[in-house]
């Protein structure tokens, strides 16, 4: 095999397999449907993640973000896939960020 050809099926390799590594971290999520949770459910009292999931699930916002699957996985502690696991880690966030953000504005004003 040619020196140079080598080079090129080598960096072809490379390149192909950083790009299968990234398409998979992305969740489906974008941060307008992440902004429309955080608004719908910011005025509701949460008592776990689990009712905030069946919530969000009842929600149209699950259907169009296609997030629904992943919910339902995780509801009946069923194996989630890698790209499941990134939806489920991002509703955890917002959860956080719902259940406890004027808790840890209020810690901040505090410390200031």
């Amino acid at each position: 095999m040619n020196f140079a050809l080598k080079k090129l099926a080598a960096a072809t390799l490379i390149l192909t397999s950083l790009s299968a590594m990234t398409t998979s971290a992305y969740a489906n999520l974008d941060a307008q449907q992440s902004a429309v949770i955080v608004k719908t459910f910011s005025g509701t009292s949460l008592t776990d993640f689990r009712q905030f999931l069946a919530s969000v699930n009842k929600n149209d916002i699950a259907k169009s973000a296609n997030i629904g699957p992943a919910i339902a996985a995780f509801l009946d502690n069923k194996k989630l896939s890698e790209a499941q696991q990134n939806e489920i880690h991002r509703l955890l966030g917002l959860y956080a960020r719902i259940k406890y953000g004027s808790a840890a504005t209020e810690t901040l004003r505090e410390l200031v």
